[in-house]
């Protein structure tokens, strides 16, 4: 017991004594048993004792050891060293000083024992200021303190704490642990995923979409609104054909433009000629994003995999056949309504005499034609010392096989020398003949004209 709580009490036990001249109160009746219960009153209790009847047994004694679990014979000292033990996990003096990686040649734990603790120098310039600690190697003690938040000074050789983990590090990259918030969340090392599991971070999640969006990047060595180019692309001639081109920075940032082609020979993109940056964008960097349209097609293409191949080019030539497009169909159509104008000159000779001789031969194939017109001039007979009539005769292979006539027209060409077939429609192959009453005396050159249209 303290040394002055013995001599006061022995005071007391003497009646009448005096302190410093003073007498001494006699309450305490003088007797040598109030005096001990005072006096036991003062005394620590047992170690870890569970007796509950006074406020030392509250208390408790130095010696207490620290509990974990609440319970009703504990001691205050018992509760206050568990709290101790909870909040500083380990201590120790610095061996080397530094504000980034401070060491404790006397520490022992294996490497990244003390990864997330908190370090906490107890003395010196920065006492009582706590730093993550992100690594620690066991080969010196060296702890690694969080590079953007160091202690703002060394500490010196000073004493330190090390407090519990306050929260959770980040995983190792492309951790699979699923067990806390940060595994969730991944690592700035993850790599890209592409593909849904129960494994992926959010991080590796991100990273995939990004790279599906953006598929590359680069900075323009050369500025044009129509044609920039970036010489350090490697990639081979048409490979961006169909992606979009943003720059990120300068006077047309963020403005997209569609790659119509691309060059490898200097990295050479070709824009939408329509659409080209509404300024030069500098030598800026840029990125590249994958493609949400679709270029046109090689004119005739026979493809057919795409929306684009089945709308066409508009250079595609008139088709109905099984892979053509819809340009080439329509054009097709429209070859159909529109009538086709031909004129000729045949010349009917004198050796040819009185025979019938064809003059114009149509052959529809699998189509049908209208003939809206069909016109001859025999004015060039006119003064034909023998004066000739000529007749004029169409026939059709009805049959498909045979040419039969289907009509004839016969005329003076002295008097009146122009012939006309009105309009007909046919499928089958058609021919028109002319033949003279009587030789020609010399050669005549017969003209002729006619309007077709391909109906179907």
């Amino acid at each position: 017991m303290d040394s002055e709580v013995t001599r006061q009490l022995s005071l007391l036990k003497n009646k009448g004594a005096l302190t410093n001249g003073v007498p001494v109160s006699e309450t305490f009746n003088n007797t040598t048993d109030s005096m001990e219960a005072i006096e036991d009153d003062l005394l620590v209790p047992s170690a870890d004792s569970a007796t509950n009847t006074r406020a030392r047994d509250v208390i408790g004694n130095k010696t207490d050891a620290a509990v974990s679990v609440a319970s009703t014979t504990a001691s205050a000292i018992a509760y206050l060293k568990r709290l101790i033990t909870n909040s500083i996990i380990a201590t120790g003096t610095f061996t080397t000083s530094s504000a980034t990686v401070p060491a404790d040649t006397g520490r022992t734990e294996a490497n990244d024992y003390w990864r997330g603790s908190w370090l906490l120098p107890l003395t010196g310039a920065v006492a009582l200021q706590p730093r993550l600690i992100v690594g620690f190697a066991n080969a010196g003690g060296v702890f690694t303190l969080d590079a953007e938040n160091p202690l703002t000074a060394a500490p010196g050789l000073v004493t330190y704490a090390i407090l519990p983990p306050v929260f959770p590090l980040q995983p190792a990259a492309d951790a699979t642990t699923n067990t806390t918030t940060p595994h969730t969340v991944g690592n700035k090392a993850d790599t890209a995923s592409y593909s849904r599991n129960s494994a992926n971070s959010l991080m590796r999640y991100l990273k995939g979409l990004h790279t599906i969006e953006i598929v590359a990047n680069g900075t323009f060595t050369t500025s044009s609104t129509t044609v920039p180019a970036d010489t350090g692309r490697a990639e081979a001639n048409d490979y961006w054909n169909g992606s979009w081109i943003i720059p990120l920075t300068g006077s047309v940032a963020l403005q997209p433009r569609l790659i119509v082609d691309f060059a490898n020979a200097g990295g050479v993109f070709t824009l939408d000629s329509d659409q080209p940056f509404s300024a030069a964008p500098g030598l800026v960097t840029y990125v590249i994003v994958s493609p949400n349209s679709q270029l046109v097609p090689a004119a005739d293409s026979t493809s057919n995999q795409t929306p684009a191949h089945v709308i066409g080019n508009k250079t595609d030539a008139s088709s109905s056949g099984a892979t053509a497009s819809l340009i080439a169909r329509i054009k097709e159509l429209r070859d159909r309504e529109v009538p086709t104008e031909t004129g000729a000159t045949f010349t009917f000779t004198v050796a040819m005499g009185t025979t019938e001789t064809d003059v114009i031969e149509l052959s529809p194939g699998t189509t049908i034609l209208e003939i809206m017109s069909l016109y001859m001039d025999f004015v060039n007979v006119q003064g034909d010392a023998n004066t000739p009539t000529a007749t004029v005769r169409k026939y059709e292979k009805v049959d498909d096989a045979t040419y039969r006539r289907v009509d004839s027209i016969t005329v003076a060409p002295s008097s009146d020398p122009a012939v006309e077939f009105k309009s007909w429609t046919t499928g089958r192959d058609t021919k028109i003949t002319v033949q003279m009453s009587t030789a020609l005396n010399a050669n005549a050159g017969i003209p002729h004209y006619r309007v077709v249209r391909t109906v179907a």
